[in-house]
């Protein structure tokens, strides 16, 4: 295994350093009124990047943000959402809400 997964504190650690993709999807319940929302990536407990996505009314809205980053070892990542606007803050369930860490090949 390049990373391990604690699943208790949301967090993914890097057991090998390399370059690896970063990627983060949240999704919000169906909501009432129109909403911003964020994905953020954050890497050892500070923000590394951010998308974010204006949403209609009784939309499934969904933001995914990606970065090739390069990692050491103990370097963990975290997934976070947020929404500014609007009601029915509910984010979706686990399969809906999805980080990963892919190593990339060094050649």
């Amino acid at each position: 295994d390049v990373c391990s997964s604690d699943l208790a504190n949301s967090k993914i650690t890097a057991k090998r350093p390399g370059k690896y993709n970063l990627f983060g999807s949240t999704r919000i319940s169906n909501i009432s009124v129109a909403a911003n929302m964020e994905t953020r990536v954050y890497y050892n407990g500070a923000e590394l990047t951010i998308a974010s996505r204006v949403n209609s009314s009784g939309d499934w809205p969904a933001c995914a943000v990606s970065i090739g980053y390069t990692l050491a070892v103990g370097d963990y990542i975290e997934l976070y959402a947020k929404q500014y606007t609007g009601v029915n803050q509910t984010y979706g369930n686990v399969a809906e809400n999805i980080l990963t860490v892919t190593e990339l090949p060094q050649w």
